[in-house]
């Protein structure tokens, strides 16, 4: 791995935590607590690492959809300046609430 690669991970397991540390003033039903949940996953951090790394892309934003058993939890990239990119990076990742696992990985475009 290599030393920027290294740091970008080191960054990701800091937002984590501040994530982690901030969570108790989320009602129960939050995306952010879904997202916390989602974040745990190794699939689910290469991939974000990947969107850093491969496409100089910042996190824009994360929300959620769907009910029930099922939760869709979207991380938006865009373009890190002075690059311009007219559509988002987004990785869509389905959380199987039932049984706490990630269940799919999906990356747009």
């Amino acid at each position: 791995m290599s030393e920027s690669e290294e740091r970008l991970y080191q960054e990701l397991e800091k937002g984590v935590g501040d994530l982690e540390r901030t969570i108790g003033r989320f009602p129960p039903d939050a995306c952010e607590r879904t997202a916390l949940e989602v974040l745990k996953d190794k699939k689910v951090r290469e991939a974000i690492i990947k969107e850093f790394r491969e496409h100089e892309m910042v996190l824009q934003g994360v929300s959620c959809k769907g009910e029930h058993d099922q939760i869709k939890v979207n991380f938006t990239f865009e373009c890190r300046p002075p690059r311009i990119c007219f559509t988002a990076h987004i990785i869509i990742v389905t959380y199987d609430v039932s049984t706490g696992k990630v269940v799919g990985i999906d990356h747009f475009p």
